[in-house]
């Protein structure tokens, strides 16, 4: 953030690095509401201007600072326009980067009299750019935001909070290694004044006897910091164990209990470093309490003994620390520009790996080694030339640590002789103060490495608050059953200049059984993902049992529907467990769903249902994956069941006996069947045909004229 003085006023110019690649437009909408002293999460800014893998169109960030309280323009024109017209800034201007990737940076101000702008580019830094330079990237695009009403402002997400709330659920735990690092660190200090007393006691010709009994004495404390040291490391052994536990399970649920969207539009890559990031808090929790605690203690004790035996050697200390709180909120700059390019690369490198692993059969069929290795070569070159900055980084931040305790260690023993030779300080005083200034220097330095991981984690998982914070309710109304589904006037785009779903008009009632056909593209999918709420529409769109779906209950409505789409997953266990998703299920319960989705093929497996399933079902054949997974979806408790291509991997005989016996055993279900073959049209009593994401047509069929 720079700040600059104008007419006696402070003016703040914020900055924010995007995080993802797609966030250039929303972050820099995120960094004009810190100008207006307004905060709005970054996930939510996605929601509002829509923004998805390709980023954020012009008109879905004007759309979402309309939603935010800004007045917006969008302008078009040459740089001799945009230096007469009188704007309000700071603006977004569009721009071209290396003439291929489109960007979008803010506009703070035009400095005339020296031809420049202060630019604010998210990918990059906050800087003056000359006019020449940007007008070769600018593509004459301008969207301008004026504050009219007041503007949104949320409350930005504490990390502290959360912190809290993990350890408020293990607070006896926390108390005892509180109580046992307490305990540690008087009885380190009485250890290290035993040597004290022995320099004291030699120099002052004291008996044997005498020595022995305060020797005795102190054997005593040896003994109990030991033990207290074993007890120490028992409680944090238990606390940690459970608190990882708890916490990677609680992180777990709440990940694969985001919206379907969340998922959508993120990589795989990105996920796993959410993941990452989250762990490494709790890492750090347990680092904190285990041994950070402890530290602390050790440093401000050893500091309070040391006052009592010279203040000069004390005020020595407390210099070393200031100055070595200098040299860290010098590096901790540097860091916080260097960070987020290390993990926006370690990112892009584990999107690439995961999807070469996914890809493997395609990798060895297109024979795409070679092509494979110079992609992953140059995201991992991109990755390590931003971890190198970032070590280097490190490494100096070292040398100014070394060289700053070497300058302290040598004053220190420089000022020890003298106040020796000046008899203001014994030998056994000044070696407990050396012993006392080590006690202050570890923690220190372990203090502020630990103070920059702090800094990254916080700055992650407060981007990150989507995740653990929590979720508000959509809807109150607890559905009990289905009687019918309306898609009324349903209109739905990806993309604001694109429908893809133009003005549908359908009524499901229980218990049909509906072919929803048409050429690939038409939106049949697109429809039924929007009622599996996979994508947010606009309410009075789509109605259960006449009331808008956006009234229920999530996890209630998800209990009634059960959506197959041709891409689902096998899990990497035993075929029984994969079709009843280990839950108690009756042996003519399985029997029955096992004849009906004709899964006599696992007969002939050695294991029969309880061989392993490898990865993704790799040891299987595409329609025997398909036939596993619609026995795992008959066997759910659901009303209505949508197959989205879920059998097209099946020959279409095996696929009519089927469809034929699903409806046969079990009549209790309404079946949507999604397709683009018609062979086995005749089995349904009613067809809807869609193209273009119109519905052109709907046709009950007469009952003698279904194959029964």
């Amino acid at each position: 953030m720079w700040n600059n003085k104008s007419g006696g006023e402070t003016i703040r110019y914020p900055f924010i690095k995007q995080r993802e690649e797609k966030d250039c437009g929303i972050t820099c909408l995120q960094m004009i509401l810190a100008y207006y002293h307004s905060f709005v999460p970054k996930e939510e800014l996605r929601q509002i201007t829509h923004t998805t893998k390709k980023g954020t169109s012009a008109y879905g960030l004007l759309q979402g600072a309309e939603q935010l309280g800004f007045r917006v323009r969008a302008l078009k024109g040459d740089f001799q326009s945009l230096q007469v017209e009188r704007l309000v800034y700071p603006i977004i201007a569009h721009v071209i980067k290396e003439g291929i990737y489109y960007h979008y940076v803010l506009i703070y101000k035009l400095d005339h009299k020296h031809q420049r702008l202060l630019v604010a580019d998210p990918s990059t830094r906050l800087s003056w750019v000359t006019f020449q330079s940007f007008q070769t990237e600018w593509n004459n695009i301008v969207l301008v935001l004026e504050p009219m009403l007041q503007l949104r402002n949320e409350r930005k997400a504490s990390v502290f909070e959360l912190c809290y709330q993990i350890i408020g659920r293990y607070r006896k735990e926390v108390i005892i290694l509180f109580f046992f690092a307490l305990i540690q660190m008087i009885l380190s200090l009485i250890i290290s004044y035993y040597f004290k007393v022995t320099v004291d006691f030699v120099s002052n010709f004291g008996t044997k006897s005498e020595f022995y009994l305060i020797s005795i004495f102190f054997f005593f404390f040896f003994i109990l910091h030991g033990l207290s040291s074993i007890f120490h490391s028992d409680v944090i052994l238990k606390w940690s164990t459970a608190l990882d536990l708890s916490f990677t399970k609680d992180i777990f649920h709440k990940l694969v209990s985001l919206p379907y969207d969340k998922f959508h539009r993120r990589s795989t890559g990105e996920i796993m470093m959410y993941f990452q990031e989250l762990m490494q808090l709790k890492d750090i929790l347990i680092t904190f309490i285990s041994s950070i605690l402890l530290d602390i203690l050790f440093c401000i004790g050893a500091l309070l003994f040391l006052s009592t035996i010279s203040l000069c050697l004390f005020s020595l200390c407390l210099v070393m620390i200031c100055l070595y709180g200098m040299i860290f909120s010098l590096c901790k700059r540097f860091y916080q520009i260097c960070m987020p390019f290390v993990k926006r690369e370690q990112g892009n490198v584990s999107h690439w790996l995961i999807e070469s692993l996914r890809g493997y059969e395609t990798v060895k069929g297109s024979h795409l080694e070679r092509v494979l290795n110079s992609f992953f070569g140059r995201y991992h070159y991109r990755f390590e030339k931003e971890a190198y900055h970032l070590k280097k980084l490190e490494r100096r931040e070292q040398v100014g640590e070394q060289l700053l305790l070497e300058s302290v260690r040598y004053l220190f023993i420089f000022l020890g002789g003298i106040m020796m030779l000046k008899r203001d300080l014994t030998i056994a005083n000044f070696v407990f103060a050396y012993m006392l200034f080590d006690y202050v220097i570890s923690p220190m330095r372990t203090f502020c490495h630990f103070l920059l991981e702090w800094m990254q984690v916080r700055t992650a998982v407060c981007e990150l608050s989507f995740i653990w914070k929590e979720k508000k309710k959509e809807g109150e109304i607890v559905l009990s059953g289905i009687q019918t589904i309306e898609f009324r006037h349903l209109c739905y785009a990806y993309e604001e200049d694109t429908l893809v779903l133009k003005n549908i008009d359908i009524i499901l009632k229980e218990k049909e059984h509906v072919m929803l056909f048409g050429p690939s593209g038409s939106g049949k999918s697109t429809l039924f993902r929007l009622l599996m709420k996979f994508y947010q529409v606009k309410g009075n769109s789509i109605f259960i049992n006449n009331i808008d779906y956006h009234l229920y209950e999530r996890n209630s409505l998800s209990c009634h529907l059960c959506y197959i789409t041709q891409k689902e997953t096998l899990f990497t266990t035993n075929l029984y467990d994969n079709i009843t998703l280990a839950r108690k299920i009756s042996q003519s319960e399985f029997s029955k769903v096992c004849r009906v989705c004709h899964l006599d093929f696992i007969d002939q497996f050695k294991e029969g249902y309880y061989m392993l399933v490898e990865e993704n079902g790799k040891n299987l054949s595409g329609g025997q994956c398909q036939r596993i997974i619609l026995a795992r979806s008959l066997l759910l408790p659901c009303e209505f069941l949508i197959i989205d291509e879920g059998l097209n991997q099946i020959e279409v005989t095996l696929e009519r006996r089927i469809l034929q016996d699903v409806m046969r055993y079990y009549p209790e279900k309404t079946i949507i069947y999604i397709t683009h073959r018609y062979r086995n049209f005749d089995l349904f009593s009613r067809l809807l045909y869609m193209k273009q994401g119109k519905l052109l047509k709907d046709w009950y069929r007469k009952r003698e004229e279904i194959v029964d």
